[in-house]
């Protein structure tokens, strides 16, 4: 099936409240003009996958609205998709279903540590990241990621192994963000042996997990072996995937009992307790085979490469100090 990624899409903010274009501003504060489109949030400018679309409209003239909760049939459909995307094997009851992964990095800092505890960030980082330290009265424990004249970045082992040695949690960005390094199996197995030995938490944010360059390979963290798996909490969505932000949806992966109740008690404390209903719906719908994704990458490829090669020749394309994404194992920019 042949899908439309070339229409141009009126997201008049004043009429769709669309996020990117009410809140981005140039260094000088001034909102970019009409026909820009801001590259600093990580949505898309085409529409979503018809079997997505059809799946929310049936949704909706089911007309009765309640309150929802996963069914069988969803948590079949995410287990599915990790194997057969990313070759990890998931039991439906390990997934969490939460309304966004960033409120998720809220709860898993205030289910793991206390006030004044440190936490492992790599930067250059994704900003909620730290939001989700400071905030909460903890401390950032910074290992600065390491580029070459190629500006492909590193992990500094070394500081990586002092800084673990005084944290209670790791916030791995896989693949990470705002650099687009997809990690490898041996990047990550240095990473998590460390945080073992030192008894901290690994929480993944894994969100762009399906934006992967051909030539790369996502390695889910948690596939890694158990003993992984027993020290980490997975983030997930196919928000980014299928340009599904709005909906308010994410699965949370925990494979092991005891982590995942003790995530889930706090969730309760914060009042953690429902999730919009259309959102898991739509993602079920964007398991099935489609041919969409791959599609849709390919189309993302074309925009991101011309706008990283020429961002001044390339129009439309609003981006005063930020490069579009390219997942891979070298250098990018992009922002969630």
């Amino acid at each position: 099936m042949k899908y439309d990624f070339e229409t141009i899409i009126d997201r008049d903010p004043a009429i769709r409240g669309t996020g990117k274009y009410r809140i981005m501003k140039d260094s000088k504060g001034n909102k970019p003009p009409k026909g820009i489109v801001p590259l600093s949030v990580a949505d898309m400018e085409f529409r979503t996958a018809p079997c997505v679309i059809d799946a929310i409209k049936a949704e909706a003239d089911f007309g009765v609205l309640g309150y929802h909760r996963l069914t069988d049939s969803f948590r079949e459909s995410c287990c599915q998709w990790m194997k057969t995307r990313h070759d990890w094997d998931v039991q439906p009851d390990w997934i969490v279903p939460f309304e966004q992964v960033v409120p998720a990095l809220y709860n898993a800092v205030w289910t793991f540590t206390q006030p004044g505890d440190g936490i492992l960030i790599q930067t250059p980082d994704y900003h909620h990241f730290t939001g989700a330290t400071v905030n909460t009265g903890r401390k950032v424990l910074e290992n600065r990621l390491v580029a070459d004249e190629k500006g492909h970045y590193t992990v500094d082992f070394d500081d990586f192994r002092e800084k673990a040695k005084q944290a209670k949690l790791f916030f791995l960005c896989s693949p990470q963000n705002p650099t687009g390094r997809v990690w490898t199996e041996e990047e990550l197995r240095r990473m998590g042996e460390i945080c073992n030995e030192y008894g901290v938490m690994v929480v993944a944010d894994e969100i762009h997990h399906d934006l992967i360059q051909p030539g790369y390979k996502h390695i889910v963290y948690a596939s890694l072996g158990k003993e992984f798996a027993d020290n980490c909490v997975i983030c997930t969505s196919l928000s980014k995937t299928f340009n599904l932000a709005g909906l308010c949806y994410a699965s949370i992966i925990i494979p092991n009992d005891e982590v995942r109740a003790k995530f889930q008690k706090q969730m309760g404390l914060q009042a953690f307790m429902h999730i919009e209903r259309f959102g898991p719906g739509a993602h079920e719908a964007a398991t099935a085979p489609s041919g969409w994704r791959s599609s849709s990458r390919s189309s993302r490829a074309t925009t991101s490469m011309s706008a990283t090669s020429s961002p001044s020749t390339s129009p439309g394309l609003w981006s005063p100090s930020w490069r579009a994404p390219t997942w891979s194992g070298a250098t990018s920019a992009a922002s969630a």
